[in-house]
């Protein structure tokens, strides 16, 4: 109502009263803008209230009388006022009590300001406490750190220079044992500490530094002694000092750790003592066990036992030859020493060939040595050489990497096992030097080749280098040695006397010098390894030349060829079949598969020509006189016209009757011969039917030459004998093996 009311005031000055606008009548209380109806507001009001539709109504309406129209605004005002008094009146309760109410609200509202004013001063006041407390808490917990670190050095100091009485009777009065360890170990942190530059710095380090030093000196002198006691311990008669070492010994490694720090001349002392201890008692060990190894050694060859013997090598035999590779003269009283017997007297074995027979000798390849040493002392029987061979390395290497390990950690100094075995290795080396020397079977030798770089091998992967030189001086006296075998066995072939190896009828069977080589190279090429492969090879090419050239030499012996021809191809079949049966390499045969080959082309060929010569001749004269025209054979058969070979009828009927009336005798006589000849009865089957077949490609040949040659071979048709014939004769002796 008010803007309405400034607004009816604003119109009616200004259009009634016109003369009011002038400033010369202008009111000095509307000019200070005390009058509520001037005209300055008149924009405003009407732009604020000029949509109003009342007002709208009386501007638009100019006929109306703005006086009147402002009474009845007026008028209507008053009672709208009147009315608004009269609700108030009757509200006026009501509007006490929410009046007293909103006091009683603004009370409440004071003393909770009042209550949250004095709760923020106490706030205010806790946080200043609790920042004063956290800057105290900071500054303590800086000074308590201080405070540990020069306690922490301090302590360490003062426990490292302080010397108790405790610490005193128990070093010099306690017994060593295993909490004499623990006094040791204080002992040794404060003899390290004095020893130091940072105890230069205290004080009292003049006067605590003499007292050490004589607890540090008895402390050496009864380390020196328990350790020394321990030590002699061990070389006491039926000690296994293994267990001592292990079990005892071990237990106080850290007394000499002690004495390796604070005093190396007690240290090497006692490992002096040790290593000399250690040393008489591996020597003794190692005589025990090689005087039972050698009651368990058997002979297994003698120097007589070669690929080729004779009567002077047979001789050889006798007790005072042949010896066991542990009874050695040559050791100088060391096989009396260890108890080795002279063996009894052998029986001829001139044409046994088991002697080069592999068999399950290459089982002592298998395992870890270990199996090897219980079998021979579990075992009452005889033992072979490579046996017992691998026995007394596997002593010598078992026992060199136990003690290795046990000083490596003990005396922490694994340079020192050479010292302790070398009156053990002098005594082993001469021993297994004078074995391998007076042994005289090259498969054995091979064997122990073999079982020295397996075990050098196993060496290598236990770091064991300190028995490098020990082995490798092993394995450069075997290898000699088995060259050097080779060398007689060949010796033998090559010196041998061929006329005197053969026998009447030993023609037809694989000769005992034969089956002796092929045992032999058999068993070589089956132990062979890639380590041995170059030398090996060597010596087997040149056995293989020898023995060829001995079973040459050995055929001429025969006067008749054909028998020449048929002792080579047995002698040559048995290496085959001995190679075939122990499963070597193709390779390995080849050289033997093409003599074989050879062998058997000419004894066909020899078989024919002694059976069925006349055709044979005549057919291969025919053949070369075809491929040379015009020149004669001797056969009868001449160059005709235009240098066609032509056959005289008086040449092919002698040959064709001849024939006819001889072939069924002739194949049987083949058969008889080849059958008989032969001790391999799938060889002589081969051969048979080889021969049979070459046979009929002969005859057939003949019979072609005939017809196509001879003008007059009508008149032989009925001589002739035709091919199936042939066939179904010689199926007759077809047999299958």
């Amino acid at each position: 109502q008010e803007p309405f009311r400034r607004l009816c005031g604003s119109l009616e000055t200004c259009c009634l009263q016109p003369w009011a606008l002038t400033p010369e009548t202008e009111d000095p209380d509307d000019a200070n803008g005390e009058d509520d109806y001037g005209f300055a507001n008149i924009e405003d009001d009407l732009a604020r209230y000029g949509k109003d539709d009342l007002i709208a109504e009386a501007l638009r309406n100019e006929a109306s009388d703005l006086r009147k129209f402002a009474k009845r605004i007026e008028g209507d005002l008053r009672k709208v006022e009147r009315e608004s008094i009269s609700d108030y009146v009757q509200e006026s309760e009501n509007l006490a009590k929410l009046h007293m109410k909103i006091k009683d609200c603004d009370d409440v509202l004071a003393n909770m300001q009042s209550l949250l004013g004095s709760f923020q001063s106490d706030l205010g006041k806790v946080n200043m406490e609790i920042k004063s407390l956290q800057e105290r808490a900071t500054d303590l917990s800086v000074k308590t750190n201080n405070r540990k670190k020069v306690e922490s050095q301090l302590v360490g100091r003062i426990d490292n220079m302080l010397v108790s009485s405790e610490l005193i009777e128990k070093i010099t009065e306690t017994e060593v044992c295993d909490a004499y360890m623990e006094y040791l170990l204080m002992l040794r942190k404060k003899v390290s500490f004095v020893n130091s530059e940072k105890a230069k710095e205290v004080g009292c380090n003049a006067y605590v530094k003499p007292v050490l030093e004589m607890l540090r000196l008895k402390a050496v002198e009864k380390i020196r002694s328990f350790l020394l006691h321990k030590i002699y311990a061990l070389g006491k008669p039926k000690t296994n000092f293994q267990i001592l070492q292990q079990n005892v010994l071990m237990k106080f490694k850290y007394l000499i750790q002690f004495l390796h720090d604070h005093d190396q001349e007690i240290y090497h002392e006692v490992l002096e003592e040790y290593i000399n201890t250690m040393g008489q008692i591996y020597l003794q060990h190692f005589k025990a066990h090689t005087r039972h190894l050698c009651r368990c050694q058997v002979e297994t060859m003698t120097i007589s036992d070669t690929i080729v013997q004779t009567e002077e090598s047979i001789s050889f035999s006798s007790p005072v030859a042949v010896r066991s590779l542990f009874s050695v003269p040559a050791l100088g009283g060391i096989a009396n020493m260890v108890g080795a017997s002279q063996p009894a007297p052998m029986a001829d074995r001139s044409r046994d060939t088991s002697i080069f027979c592999l068999g399950d000798r290459d089982c002592v390849l298998k395992g870890d040595g270990v199996d090897v040493l219980m079998r021979v002392v579990a075992e009452k029987g005889k033992q072979r050489p490579e046996v017992v061979f691998k026995g007394a390395l596997m002593l010598v290497t078992s026992g060199a990497s136990s003690e290795q390990m046990f000083i490596s950690e003990f005396f922490q100094s694994p340079n020192v096992l050479g010292k302790i075995f070398k009156p053990a290795f002098s005594v082993i080396d001469e021993f297994f030097k004078a074995q391998i020397e007076q042994c005289f079977d090259p498969l054995g030798l091979l064997l122990m080749i073999r079982v020295t770089q397996e075990m050098r091998n196993k060496l290598e992967q236990l770091q064991l280098n300190n028995l490098f030189p020990f082995v490798d001086s092993i394995i450069m006296i075997l290898w000699p040695r088995f060259k050097s075998l080779l060398d007689v066995q060949m010796g033998t072939v090559r010196s041998a006397n061929a006329s005197a190896l053969i026998s009447e009828g030993c023609e037809k069977y694989p000769h005992h010098v034969t089956r002796r080589y092929a045992e032999l190279t058999a068993s070589l090429i089956q132990l062979r390894n890639a380590a041995s492969a170059e030398m090996l090879d060597h010596s087997l090419n040149f056995m293989r030349s020898e023995i060829d050239s001995l079973m040459i030499r050995m055929s001429h012996c025969f006067k008749n060829f054909l028998r020449q021809h048929i002792f080579i191809i047995n002698q040559v079949d048995a290496i085959i079949t001995t190679y075939v049966d122990r499963s070597l390499p193709a390779d390995c045969q080849t050289f033997f598969h093409q003599k074989l080959e050879s062998e058997i082309n000419i004894f066909v060929e020899e078989e024919l020509v002694e059976r069925f010569g006349p055709i044979v001749k005549f057919v291969q004269q025919f053949e070369d006189m075809s491929d040379k025209p015009g020149a004669g054979t001797g056969a009868g058969a001449g160059a005709g016209a235009g240098g066609v070979c032509k056959i005289p009828l008086s040449t092919a009927a002698p040959l064709v009757q001849g024939f006819a009336s001889s072939w069924k005798k002739g194949i049987e006589s083949i058969n008889l011969d080849v059958m008989g000849s032969f001790h391999n009865m799938k060889t002589g089957m081969e051969i048979l039917k080889r021969t049979l077949t070459q046979l009929l490609l002969y005859y057939t040949r003949f019979l072609d030459a005939v017809k196509k040659h001879c003008a007059e071979s009508g008149t032989l048709s009925r001589d002739m004998v035709n091919i199936p014939s042939i066939i179904a004769e010689i199926k007759k002796y077809s047999r299958t093996f």
